[in-house]
This record gives structure tokens, C-alpha cells and sequence, in this order.
């Protein structure tokens, strides 16, 4: 705990070098803001459910998100419209919902408030984001992405593209999953 030490800033007021580096990453990503979180991806998965899901509010979730999404959509009330991943053919593993998928439900539900989605999968595969992102923006939806083992896609072309490039609205990462953080 190194947060009471002078010149080492505070992560919940930041104001010097915790604040300059959230910057920096901030610029790093290309993003308007960024926050270093405690308690991996669930800390910052149920800080955006609990700001962007209201009791009652109907949010798309897929039925492969990490349990803390489910525990977030729990605490604010909401209610979650699950989606069946589709299952990657070679692998056979969940590898993300079809754009398909996502419209057809934002038709027949189209008062969501909330999409979420988990990319890349936790076996690594990836789906049309970009399309599913695009779609839930066409109906008014704020999307959440869970990326938390992704945060290296912004570092090289040679790896896919981020939610963050994808245009989603929240993104949440885990730096030590995939880099050296």
C-alpha cells in the first residue's frame, strides 16, 4: 500500500502520477478517459452495470459472460435477455453472438438499454463485434465490452482489432491477463 506515501497519488482521487498515467494510457488507446481499477475486470464490470443499467432496464447478455456480469446485472435490478453464443466449428467453444442474433433480438426487444459482450471469448476466438456494436447503436443501446483478454489488441496490427476501434461505448480490460502489467 504505497497510497499514503507522499508523491504516489491516490487511486480514487488521483491528482499526480496515478492521474498523468491514466492519461497516458488514455492517449495510448485513443480513448477519452481511462481508470486504473483494483479486483481485475469484475471491479470495473460492476461499476459500468451499476451506472448504465437501471432496476427494471432490459440489458443483452451472453449466456458465456463472466459471472460478475451476471452478478452486476443482479445488483442493479435489471433484466437480462441471454444470448446463445454460436459454437466456433473447428474448436467447438463459444465464440461470440451473430449480428444476426443480436438484431432479431433488438426487434423484438427493441426498449434494451444495455448490450454486452464478451471479446475476445475466453478461448480466444472472435466474432463480428463491430457489426453487433453498430446494430445495438442503430437501436439506442449503450454497448459494454468485456475485453478482458484483449487489452493487447491495441498494440499491433497483427493482432485483431478492439472494441475500442469498434466504436463500443465502455470497454473493460485486464492488463495482466495479456500484458505485462
Amino acid at each position: 500500500d504505497v497510497t499514503e506515501i507522499s508523491g504516489m497519488d491516490d487511486l480514487h482521487h488521483a491528482e499526480d502520477v496515478i492521474k498523468e498515467a491514466e492519461e497516458l494510457l488514455a492517449e495510448c488507446y485513443g480513448v477519452k478517459k481511462s481508470h486504473f481499477l483494483v479486483n481485475g475486470t469484475t471491479g470495473g464490470s460492476l461499476a459500468v452495470i451499476m451506472t448504465t443499467l437501471r432496476r427494471g432496464e432490459k440489458v443483452l447478455v451472453p449466456k458465456d459472460a463472466h459471472k460478475s456480469i451476471l452478478h452486476g446485472i443482479e445488483l442493479a435490478g435489471g433484466v437480462p435477455i441471454f444470448l446463445t453464443p454460436e459454437t466456433h466449428e473447428e474448436i467447438g467453444v463459444a465464440n461470440g453472438v451473430s449480428p444476426e442474433l443480436v438484431e432479431e433480438t433488438l426487434h423484438k426487444y427493441p426498449d434494451v438499454k444495455l448490450c454486452i459482450f464478451t471479446y475476445p471469448s475466453y478461448y480466444g476466438t472472435i466474432f463480428n463485434l463491430q457489426k453487433c456494436i453498430q446494430i445495438a447503436h442503430d437501436f439506442g443501446a449503450v454497448v459494454f465490452v468485456d475485453e478482458a483478454h484483449g487489452a493487447h489488441f491495441l498494440t499491433s496490427s497483427e493482432f485483431p482489432r478492439s472494441a475500442v476501434e469498434f466504436g463500443a461505448d465502455i470497454v473493460v480490460q485486464s492488463a495482466h491477463k495479456t500484458l505485462p502489467a
